[in-house]
């Protein structure tokens, strides 16, 4: 009984039982088969697609995160440069920059 499970086991099915219902409902099942094989031809596809774009982008989240990090470094650099220019300078001034500060 190999094709006991398949469209074409109940094509065989149909074939040795003679009544309109076994009939019908065979035809019924293997629309139903049909549509199944379709659906996965179709899924298969999409999980191709889904495959490929994961490849496509798989480096795509080590280059984010390493411009994050550089983004992160500029802020850091920017803040440190503003500090400073923040702070009161001390140190030797000539008498004419003494009243400037």
């Amino acid at each position: 009984m190999p094709f006991a499970f398949t469209e074409y086991g109940i094509l065989h099915l149909a074939n040795v039982l003679h009544s309109d219902i076994a009939r019908k409902e065979s035809i019924r099942i293997i629309e139903v088969f049909v549509r199944m094989w379709k659906m996965i031809n179709f899924h298969q596809g999409i999980l191709k697609k889904v495959d490929m774009l994961k490849a496509k982008y798989n480096d795509h989240d080590e280059q984010l995160l390493l411009i994050f990090e550089y983004l992160n470094q500029m802020e850091k650099e920017r803040d440190i440069e503003l500090d400073c220019q923040s702070r009161r300078k001390i140190g030797f001034r000539p008498s004419s920059q003494e009243h400037d500060v």
